[in-house]
């Protein structure tokens, strides 16, 4: 991204006061919900402890999960693709879908990263967010602010003129509980109109493959039960030997995003699905990611539960949005994760946005050193321009 449209870019959000509003109110909800919430469940902090070693040993075997995971699926008759970059993930999943079709697809950051959404609907594929905020990003043609609440900068009032101009009829930005029900009728009938469901993890279970879901509206069980083709996107970091390891991070994610209990934690067992009829491909991205524990510099970056707490944290964030970061993955772990997926130069920009105050390693459950990773990207960038001269 050049500076000039960065600049653009942020001076945009700054002059934008119902985003900033939207961000600053979330903002004060997290800080006094996380602050209740570790109150209420002190054992969080060790499970979270817990969970980083989790994480630590999972990525340590990445490999041999992942030939595991393999086996497993192909053996039960499941399709198993491992995409190298996002064109092979999208060739794969064309190939998969075929030439045309409904789609209900629930929120992924992983098929953010891809422009999935995007690349279907150029191809003639009629495609549902079936998440609300997702939904709003959607017929906004706007790209999420946040990796847990994508919408966050979207204000009740501005949701309602959205509707409005999208369905021809008025809303009452006042009647949330209306604007909700508008929503889940419309999304309920394209569930059962789509030929192809297509969702994310947050956690792949190998032993006994399996997906471990977190969310809140429902949407996801509905995504995956309703169609009869199911497409399962996730990245070559989500495996963890078995299911019980994936409750932990779900519990530790759930909790640190700002919920005592999340809505829904669903737990699918492909093999279920299997055995009533469903037809399953799994595609597996690496985008550059098996690169990152490659690099002692920046391994931590793989740890990232993608939980948002390090978001709600950052000054940055908290001025500019998703304005700051990648394309897919706003804030700082945004621009290292994102380094690694488009190339560091795309990223200067944000890169030295940063204020490396360090608030983001204090909310981190995992305790990822951010700024340090940013001091040292900088440094590569540095190095790499003065290569160029």
């Amino acid at each position: 991204m050049a500076w000039e449209e960065y600049v653009r870019g942020l001076t945009r959000f700054i002059g934008d006061e119902t985003a900033r509003l939207g961000i600053e109110r979330t903002v004060s909800h997290y800080e006094e919900d996380i602050k209740n919430i570790i109150m209420e469940y002190p054992e969080t902090i060790n499970l979270a402890k817990e969970v980083r070693r989790i994480r630590e040993e999972s990525l340590s075997q990445n490999m041999y999960l992942l030939d595991k995971l393999e086996s497993r699926c192909k053996s039960l008759g499941i399709g198993f693709y491992l995409a190298h970059d996002g064109d092979e993930a999208l060739k794969y999943i064309s190939d998969i879908l075929g030439k045309d079709g409904s789609i209900v697809k629930s929120k992924s950051m992983v098929s953010e990263e891809i422009g999935l959404r995007q690349y279907l609907e150029d191809m003639g594929y009629e495609v549902w967010e079936t998440d609300l905020g997702e939904f709003i990003i959607q017929l906004a043609r706007d790209k999420p602010m946040h990796i847990v609440t994508p919408s966050i900068h979207y204000s009740k009032e501005r949701v309602a003129k959205l509707f409005s101009q999208v369905f021809k009829r008025d809303f009452d930005p006042d009647d949330i509980d209306g604007l909700v029900r508008f929503f889940s009728s419309f999304i309920r009938r394209k569930y059962f109109e789509s030929d192809y469901g297509v969702i994310g993890s947050n956690s792949v279970g190998v032993e006994e493959p399996a997906s471990l879901l977190i969310h809140n509206e429902g949407n996801i069980t509905l995504t995956y039960n309703t169609p009869d083709n199911l497409v399962i996107l996730t990245d070559v970091f989500k495996l963890v030997p078995t299911v019980k390891e994936a409750i932990k991070i779900a519990l530790v994610t759930s909790r640190y995003a700002g919920y005592r209990v999340a809505g829904y934690y669903d737990i699918i067992y492909y093999k279920s699905l299997i055995e009533r009829g469903k037809n399953i491909n799994l595609v597996i991205l690496d985008n550059g990611r098996r690169n990152i524990l490659l690099d002692k510099d920046f391994y931590e970056a793989a740890l990232c539960i993608k939980c948002g707490a390090c978001m709600y944290k950052c000054t940055i964030y908290q001025l500019v949005g998703g304005v700051f970061g990648g394309p897919a993955y706003p804030s700082g772990i945004g621009v290292i994760i994102t380094s690694f997926i488009y190339g560091l130069e795309n990223l200067a920009p944000s890169l030295y946005t940063c204020l490396l105050d360090g608030r983001c390693v204090e909310a981190c459950p995992v305790d990822i050193d951010i700024p340090s990773m940013i001091v040292k990207l900088r440094s590569k960038y540095i190095h790499n321009v003065r290569n160029r001269m």
